[in-house]
Order: C-alpha cells, then sequence, then structure tokens
C-alpha cells in the first residue's frame, strides 16, 4: 500500500496523483483527512489502572494485535504464512520502530506503532477493540510511547490523527499543526 499525506500548500499534486491512481478518501486504516498534531511536554492524564502496556516481541503477541487492527480498520484477512512473514520483517525493522499492545484481563484488545525518528516518535496505527473504547486505552497507549520518547533521548511526539483519535489528542496537550490530505492506492479494486 501506498500513501501520501498532501498539506494545503501542496495541493498542487492532487491531479497527479489521483491520475496515478491515488484516492482521497476514507479507505481501510486510513481517513481522507487527518490531522497533523504534535507534542512536545508531558502529555496530561494518567495511564489506565486495568490497562497493560507491553512491546510486541512475541509471534503470539504479533498475531493478536495484527487482528485487532483488520477488524478495526476493515482490512482484508491475511494468511497465516503471510503474516509471520510480516512478524520477521517487523523483528529486522526493529531499529525503526515498535508496535505496542495493551490488554485488559490478560487480552489484548488494541496496538500501536511508534516509528522512531531523530527528534521525537510519530504515532501510527493506533486501533482499539470497540468493547474496549472509553476505557483509556488509547491514552495509555499515547503515554507509553512518551515514556519510550523519553528514554529514548527524543521527547516529543506527532500524530495524523483521524476523527476519534484528534479530540483524545487535544485533550492529552497535543497541538494541530495542520491538516492533511490523504492519498492512497486503490489495491482494493
Amino acid at each position: 500500500m501506498l500513501a501520501w499525506w498532501i498539506t494545503s500548500e501542496h495541493d498542487d499534486l492532487a491531479a497527479a496523483l489521483e491520475a496515478a491512481g491515488l484516492v482521497n478518501a476514507d479507505t481501510p486504516g486510513f481517513e481522507a483527512v487527518e490531522n497533523g498534531m504534535a507534542l512536545t511536554s508531558a502529555p496530561t492524564g494518567q495511564p489506565a489502572e486495568q490497562v497493560r502496556i507491553g512491546e510486541v516481541s512475541e509471534w503470539e503477541e504479533f498475531a493478536a494485535v495484527s487482528e485487532v487492527n483488520r477488524l478495526v480498520f476493515g482490512f482484508p484477512e491475511v494468511p497465516e504464512q503471510e503474516l509471520r512473514e510480516r512478524y520477521t520483517e517487523y523483528l529486522v525493522e526493529a531499529d525503526l520502530g515498535t508496535t505496542l499492545f495493551a490488554s485488559i484481563d490478560d487480552r489484548i484488545v488494541a496496538g500501536a506503532y511508534a516509528a522512531f525518528g531523530t527528534a521525537g516518535i510519530n504515532l501510527f496505527g493506533a486501533s482499539v477493540a470497540p468493547e474496549a473504547r472509553g476505557q483509556g486505552v488509547y491514552r495509555s497507549l499515547v503515554l507509553a510511547r512518551w515514556d519510550l520518547a523519553v528514554r529514548r533521548g527524543t521527547p516529543a511526539l506527532t500524530v495524523q490523527a483521524g476523527r476519534m483519535a484528534r479530540p483524545i489528542c487535544e485533550r492529552m496537550g497535543f497541538t494541530l499543526v495542520g491538516t492533511l490530505r490523504v492519498f492512497v492506492d486503490d489495491l482494493a479494486d
């Protein structure tokens, strides 16, 4: 999958991206418009007591987070062999970022990616199972990625927040930098 995030000053690229087959529409995993946000001081809030956060380091954790992502974002099922290949790639690329999981009562109910940068961490792909929403899971994942950024010596977070994440991020202290139109290749057709 190919995705381009375009700010308003680069709207002149839209026609070329559409001519190349990319679409600016809500698609699995992306919203047509996302909100670029940044945080450079500790976020507000506390992790939820009933939520346990961990870094994905085992196949079972990777598979469980992948299933939550699939269901939340509406992705198609992936054969186990392909998913195992993705896990192998994930392990090889550990210096680029890490996936965190959130569990309640020892059941993984959410996952989120932390992409490592030289000045901070970019938050990608947070997904929370519908039955776990409203329990502080997303907030706990943001706080854990902040802690990770601090441990790495890069205390800053950026995110392309969608409709559900933006209000939570705002309450946690993120600042809106600008809106972004997302163009995605339309491989589903």
